[in-house]
């Protein structure tokens, strides 16, 4: 795993490199908590396989057709994050906050959200088969098109105010 500060990354990809697979952030004893900080980042196509970003912060983050897979975001704060055409396969997103994020046409192949937060999010054209959804927060969000009949979705489906169009349940009902 290689070594690096949030500041060499973005250094890096603004020069134009986008593969930091299985990268370590070095954590900045003077930001706050030592929290990984790349709020506001615009991180397009980057590649981040099999990093460590446990408890970073993402909010307002632009994570479009990035690579995460295998990826530890356990615990992120992502709120309002562009996720939109991004890879997650086999990522662990255990209680991440996704408030408001956009979720479109991403690849949750496998993926652990148990607890995720996704208050508010946008989930549209997702796959999401062996995903484990369990526990999660889904109160208001927008969820069409996206196929949850080979899911873990325990304590998920738990709001009413969520709203799902063409949207495959568990049980295999399908809600127009």
């Amino acid at each position: 795993m290689i070594e690096m500060t949030v500041d060499e990354l973005l250094c890096r990809y603004a020069a134009g490199e986008r593969n930091f697979s299985a990268i370590r952030f070095v954590r900045d004893i003077e930001s706050r908590r030592g929290r990984v900080d790349l709020g506001g980042a615009d991180l397009r196509g980057v590649n981040l396989c099999g990093s460590d970003l446990h408890g970073a912060n993402l909010s307002g983050a632009i994570l479009s057709y990035a690579s995460l897979r295998e990826a530890n975001l356990d615990e992120v704060v992502a709120v309002g994050t562009m996720l939109r055409a991004s890879c997650l396969w086999l990522s662990s997103l255990r209680s991440a906050d996704l408030t408001g994020a956009n979720m479109l046409a991403g690849s949750y192949l496998s993926a652990d959200l148990t607890g995720a937060n996704m208050y508010g999010v946008t989930m549209c054209q997702c796959t999401v088969d062996g995903a484990d959804f369990s526990n999660g927060d889904l109160e208001l969000a927008t969820i069409f098109l996206v196929d949850f009949s080979k899911v873990d979705v325990r304590g998920f489906f738990t709001h009413e105010q969520a709203f799902f169009w063409k949207v495959t349940l568990p049980n295999g009902v399908y809600v127009e």
